[in-house]
């Protein structure tokens, strides 16, 4: 045990006043006893990190521009909580506080750039998509990532670490979630988006303020059903949207995507927005002056359908007058006269309440809904699907044990929800390839769903008989778990008083 570093020059003179037993109490002390939480524990952060070693992957490593990278960043929530504090906390963690980091935005400097020191300046720092590094990122979203690229030295690293059998298993388990599954409601969404590429096309600054349907698209459906997943594989197909460089030499982004902030605010939406273009801008700010300046950067970048997932939260924590300037912030964010601009909105189903409450919004959007994946058709599929995953894009082989009746457990684990069936199904095949093994077994699945619902083995919805009973949203609570605070308890009915009682 060695303490010679010269940032620990306190603990090091500590050590040279203390007897030599000390060393033996500190190995006696590193021992760690493991239980079987442990290997759950250790297998999620294998499936999380795609089979890094934390170890080695977590130390801190220094750029060629003697710049510190530090892979990993850990602190503790502060108490009481808020969100500003919990930044801050974040910020002190990294070494830095809200000046270092405004002035690294205000501030120039030198970076190396294919072996050569080239000066970034400070307009660079503040507008990201200006440079040639922020272009080429650009550019990989939409296709495959190069791993050896000089832009990507962080993730690079992070496979350097790894053997060349975790590689290829990491690589075959990324193959594996890259297959998409299309439903019907695919057929409605893809013309959805049809709709609102036809209606940009034929846009008239005249008629900016009709009634159109294929304004807005709306997707709405619960957590794991698959409409994050569902929008960027339909986006693909759609050359229009992918981004391009125009006449003049400047990086045109005709979709623009973010998620809605929580909690939300039309002025905080806005900035948002602009956060997502990478241009920050001050906090300080008014609401129209935000406003304003996000709809001249659509212009600017060329941006003509803007995303906004997670859009629930932008009415959940607001009052009414909140809500309503948010429904008209949308509302004539679709009716520029100078520039077509049209909205995706993703995000649960409360979203089609919020809307639906404003005639005019719903006079220009078109909703799409993701219903459960539920019925004797429904399961019929989920059978394919299961048989497809396994044998033709995993190139493995399926028990007898994976029969009707697990396709008809999988489903209530996944509370009918498409996405979530799938991300199952694939967790089970990668428990399996992580065996070494060429067989997919329901304990596989059992292992899976222990894994991502944290559940007790006797509520393990693929062992136990009772399997019916159990409430899967519910597997990760314990009968001695605390209230959350805030939490109001049911009142007691008070006992009728009877006559000549005094209360």
């Amino acid at each position: 045990m060695t303490s010679t570093n010269k940032k620990t020059d306190a603990i090091s003179g500590l050590r040279e006043m203390a007897p030599h037993r000390t060393d033996r109490a500190a190995k006696l002390r590193v021992h760690h006893v493991s239980l079987a939480r442990d290997v759950r524990l250790d297998a999620a952060l294998q499936r999380s990190f795609a089979e890094l070693r934390p170890a080695e992957a977590s130390q801190s490593f220094f750029w060629n521009d003697r710049r510190e990278t530090k892979p990993l960043s850990s602190f503790e929530a502060p108490q009481p909580c808020t969100t500003s504090r919990l930044a801050l906390d974040g910020l002190k963690a990294l070494g830095m506080t809200l000046c270092s980091l405004e002035a690294s935005l205000t501030a120039g400097g030198e970076r190396k750039v294919d072996g050569k020191c080239k000066t970034v300046t400070a307009d660079e720092r503040r507008h990201p998509q200006k440079t040639s590094v922020a272009r080429d990122l650009n550019s990989k979203e939409q296709g495959q990532m190069n791993w050896t690229n000089k832009e990507n030295d962080a993730i690079s690293r992070f496979r350097e670490m790894m053997s060349p059998e975790e590689l290829q298993l990491a690589d075959r388990v990324e193959k594996l979630h890259g297959q998409y599954f299309g439903l019907d409601r695919d057929v409605k969404l893809n013309a959805a988006l049809k709709a609102l590429q036809r209606s940009v096309a034929a846009h008239r600054p005249e008629e900016a303020t009709r009634p159109d349907k294929r304004r807005i698209v709306v997707i709405c459906g619960e957590s794991g059903a698959g409409k994050s997943r569902a929008i960027t594989q339909h986006i693909r197909n759609f050359p229009a949207l992918q981004p391009y460089v125009d006449k003049d030499g400047v990086q045109a982004r005709p979709l623009l995507c973010f998620e809605a902030p929580s909690p939300c605010s039309p002025k905080r939406l806005a900035l948002e927005g602009l956060k997502a273009l990478g241009l920050p801008i001050r906090n300080t700010v008014k609401e129209h002056e935000a406003w304003d300046a996000f709809r001249t950067a659509l212009r600017t970048h060329r941006v003509n359908i803007v995303m906004i997932d997670e859009a629930q939260q932008a009415f959940e924590t607001s009052n009414e007058v909140q809500r309503q300037l948010i429904r008209n912030t949308l509302k004539h964010l679709v009716q520029m006269p100078d520039w077509p601009v049209r909205l995706v909105l993703a995000g649960v189903s409360p979203l089609f309440e919020f809307l639906s409450c404003d005639r005019q919004l719903l006079n220009r959007m078109t909703p799409v809904r993701f219903e459960k994946h539920r019925g004797k058709a429904a399961r019929k599929k989920t059978a394919d699907y299961l048989t497809r995953i396994i044998v033709e894009h995993a190139a493995m082989q399926m028990a007898d044990d994976l029969n009707a009746d697990l396709v008809h457990r999988l489903h209530h684990a996944s509370d009918d929800e498409f996405g979530t069936i799938l991300q199952t199904v694939r967790g089970a095949v990668e428990v399996a390839m992580g065996d070494d093994r060429d067989v997919v077994r329901a304990s596989d699945f059992a292992e899976t769903y222990e894994n991502i619902s944290g559940c007790l083995p006797d509520e393990n919805v693929f062992e136990c008989v009772t399997w019916q009973a159990v409430v899967p949203g519910q597997a990760l609570l314990r009968p001695d778990d605390r209230e959350m605070p805030g939490t109001k308890k049911p009142r007691r009915k008070s006992k009728p008083f009877k006559f000549g009682d005094r209360p």
